[in-house]
């Protein structure tokens, strides 16, 4: 693979259009993988839903971008190193930590595509200081049909790429070639932010919904992310939603909990640690209170048409 990949830096915060800086970036990442100068990178997927020690699980397929810097990846069953112009697809369900820092004394920054069932999130992330943890920069999203399929792309790739070992490499690097071109006209269709809302409870909502996964997600650490006091985000946040923040963050998590208590592959144990509960008897009550059920019952309830 040939060095200096040619991929457009991220704009200072003020100037970024993150839809438009996607789309810049997955043209460039086209001709990257067109011109097999991109690595791709699939983790195994033996140990989904069992995270180890520090590891964190989303309930949703990502692809990621290395846009400069590095990202190393930490699973049950292998390390990834990414470099510039890698992409790594990221299966449903695939514990991880991660680890980032400088390459070539370039700063780490890489952008993530999150494939909800409903939507598709995508962000660009930095490091954050003094720890040098990924934190989400600036994030939109786009909302429409495509958003599933999108999402079952990921589950495919890593099929043919891990158990049909006669795919050759050329197989792979078009099933992604296509990917990347719906992926862009699903990004360039992104939902811009109602400029009505201030920025700071846009970016409060992007964080939430793209760190629903961690356990320490709270009111406090949202505050630092943000650089403003516990006290002022839960009142601005409440004001212009009319919703507290901490119930938002519940109510995203229940979101995502119904949805994935769907998969009767998923137990109740997997369900809890995807939505960012250490304690499945915590997450057990927290349900209930939120939707009348117990998560065995929702699930029974859902599997008979009768919610």
């Amino acid at each position: 693979m040939a060095s200096a990949p040619d991929l457009p830096p991220v704009p200072a915060a003020k100037s970024l259009d993150v839809a438009a800086y996607a789309c810049s970036l997955l043209e460039a990442m086209q001709q990257q993988v067109e011109q097999e100068r991109a690595r791709i990178r699939i983790p195994r997927t033996k140990a989904r839903m069992r995270p180890g020690p520090h590891m964190h699980v989303h309930a949703h397929p990502e692809l990621v971008i290395q846009i400069s810097g590095f990202s190393r990846l930490v699973m049950p069953e292998e390390t990834l190193r990414l470099l510039p112009a890698d992409l790594c697809v990221t299966p449903s369900g695939m514990p991880h930590l991660e680890q980032v820092g400088r390459y070539e004394r370039q700063p780490f920054a890489n952008m993530v595509f999150m494939y909800f069932h409903d939507r598709v999130g995508f962000h660009v992330a930095k490091a954050q200081p003094p720890a040098d943890r990924p934190l989400i920069y600036r994030g939109s999203e786009s909302i429409g049909p495509w958003s599933g399929r999108l999402g079952r792309f990921a589950e495919d790739v890593t099929e043919v790429f891990h158990h049909q070992r006669r795919a050759k490499a050329a197989t792979i690097r078009n099933l992604v070639l296509a990917h990347l071109s719906s992926l862009l006209d699903a990004v360039a269709r992104a939902r811009p932010v109602s400029p009505a809302e201030p920025v700071k409870v846009a970016r409060c909502k992007e964080l939430v919904r793209g760190c629903l996964f961690d356990r320490g997600l709270s009111v406090k650490q949202l505050a630092e992310w943000l650089g403003c006091t516990a006290d002022y985000l839960s009142h601005l946040f409440c004001t212009e939603t009319g919703t507290p923040l901490i119930t938002y963050i519940h109510q995203q998590r229940m979101r995502t909990a119904r949805r994935l208590l769907e998969d009767p592959s998923l137990n109740i144990s997997e369900v809890a640690w995807a939505c960012g509960y250490a304690d499945p008897g915590y997450f057990g009550r927290t349900f209930k209170r939120h939707t009348g059920h117990s998560p065995r019952a929702f699930r029974c309830l859902t599997a008979t048409g009768m919610l």
